[in-house]
């Protein structure tokens, strides 16, 4: 499907007659993800493909509309879901290095670059020993020397 030429007028009705095809098949749950996320990443419809295709939809019958429909709004509510969740790891991750460089400034005055950008570049679980290390810092030389530990 990725190889075949498409003419640009019929991406929205192959994209259904693939998605309708999908639903014939006797495949269960994860091989219709995958199947169904290949045909969305190879016919990737842009706005106007989107509204054609939902009008095609629209002149389905019944219960195979249905199950076209659950294929596609199945495959995207998990893709929303996973979005969200990998967001909110962002946002821990971003809001943990805000804390981070809070603390270190109020201690030890203006960062380098090279610091702030150290401590950026850690991973959750480096940042979550710094945060305790913080507390056990005497100096802005011990920051810097675990710093330069933790970068490897």
């Amino acid at each position: 499907m990725a190889k075949m030429p498409v003419n640009k007028k019929e991406r929205a009705k192959l994209k259904l007659l693939a998605l309708n095809k999908l639903t014939e098949l006797k495949l269960n749950l994860a091989q219709q993800r995958l199947l169904t996320g290949f045909i969305d990443t190879y016919l990737d419809l842009n706005f106007k493909e989107q509204v054609e295709f939902e009008e095609e939809l629209s002149k389905v019958e019944g219960s195979k509309k249905e199950a076209v429909m659950e294929l596609t709004t199945s495959w995207k509510r998990e893709g929303i879901i996973e979005g969200i969740r990998e967001g909110k790891r962002e946002g821990i991750k971003e809001g943990e290095i805000k804390l981070l460089l809070t603390m270190l400034t109020r201690r030890y005055g203006p960062l380098t670059e090279a610091e702030e950008s150290g401590v950026q570049g850690l991973s959750e679980e480096q940042l979550e020993r710094l945060a305790e290390a913080i507390l056990d810092f005497q100096s802005r030389e011990e920051f810097t020397t675990w710093l330069a530990k933790a970068q490897g």
